[in-house]
């Protein structure tokens, strides 16, 4: 908080910051009152310093032995003004904490969930999840984004754009139709753009698909445009585009069901001639266990078919009935594939 502002300021920002903190522990806190804490954070940066500089505090007060509590606060002059309502704290600590840590992950920009599975992203920020994790969000434009285990994304929207790159991971995107700001996404060297749509985008190492469900999409990879190669490649309805930019293979365009796009929200992967090294990243992605492709060749198989999220081991022990491999699980959540020899005739 600025230097510049007077005691009585800086009280009065610290009270504010502690009544939107115990406000925001209710489980029966308006998406309106979420609203306007967004806004209260967003007006001066000082005042989304002073909220953050609470969680820890509190976190840190809460976890001391009660005749501890009587120390000198580490907020003077409103550790007595907030007193009163300890006890509901220590009640929605936990809870609250977790929600608010990410809501504090953007940059200059807050996250906070409106929903029990749904965050509100800022016009720009950051979105993460880790193993086993899937996470939604809504966009400053009505757009929606949910975001598949161990992924990340980055938000940069402005009055005249609506960028978002994906580090890794995969992305379902609904985007809010906005002709004068189309949706654009990058990844990988490829721009994806869109206007209103649903599509789906995800990134296994240098290998990217792009499948959608609605409307209509434009593919380019940004490197081809500076050099004035090929126009892009428009993936319609029921298409998925494949591009791998490190192997030999052309991009491949081709007809699935529409619906494979968020097949993985539903709890399935669908796949159509998938390199097996893809499939296992994928899984890996939500998979207590680690599965690892010992013998490079296996990577290469193609896989076609579905796999249940919530029968992995069920599909990694029937593996060797589709290719000749051995499927070895170690007490160490460790799952090794190694080649055979293929059966004889």
């Amino acid at each position: 908080m600025s230097n510049k502002d007077s005691p009585e300021v800086r009280l009065r920002r610290h009270q504010e910051a502690v009544e939107w903190f115990f406000r925001l522990q209710t489980e029966d806190h308006s998406t309106e009152q979420t609203e306007q804490w967004i806004e209260w954070c967003t007006a001066d940066p000082a005042n989304q310093r002073a909220f953050e500089h609470l969680m820890p505090l509190w976190q840190a007060r809460c976890a001391m032995p009660e005749q501890s509590k009587s120390a000198p606060s580490a907020i003077p002059q409103i550790s007595d003004w907030a007193a009163t309502r300890r006890v509901r704290l220590q009640r929605r600590w936990t809870l609250f904490a977790a929600a608010a840590s990410v809501a504090l992950v953007a940059i200059g920009i807050l996250l906070y969930p409106r929903s029990a599975n749904t965050l509100r992203l800022g016009a720009v920020a950051q979105l993460s999840s880790d193993i086993g994790q899937a996470r939604a969000a809504q966009l400053v434009d009505g757009s929606r984004i949910a975001l598949g285990a161990q992924s990340q994304i980055a938000v940069n929207f402005g009055s005249d754009r609506r960028e978002i790159a994906i580090e890794h991971g995969e992305a379902l995107f609904t985007v809010q139709h906005d002709r004068a700001r189309p949706f654009v996404v990058s990844v990988g060297g490829l721009r994806v753009v869109a206007v209103g749509t649903v599509f789906d985008v995800d990134r296994r190492g240098s290998r990217i698909g792009v499948t959608v469900k609605e409307g209509v999409v434009e593919v380019s990879d940004s490197r081809a445009r500076v050099q004035g190669a090929a126009p892009p490649t428009r993936v319609s309805r029921g298409e998925q585009l494949v591009y791998d930019p490190s192997g030999s293979v052309a991009p491949t365009l081709r007809a699935v069901d529409p619906d494979s796009a968020d097949a993985w929200q539903r709890g399935r992967f669908e796949y159509v001639a998938e390199p097996l090294a893809s499939v296992i990243e994928d899984l890996n992605r939500y998979s207590n266990e680690q599965i690892v492709v010992q013998d490079p060749s296996l990577g290469a198989l193609r896989y076609s078919g579905t796999i249940d999220l919530n029968a992995i081991d069920e599909w990694l022990r029937a593996l060797p009935n589709i290719f000749a491999l051995h499927v070895q699980f170690s007490q160490e959540h460790r799952v090794t594939l190694t080649g055979s020899e293929a059966p004889a005739n």
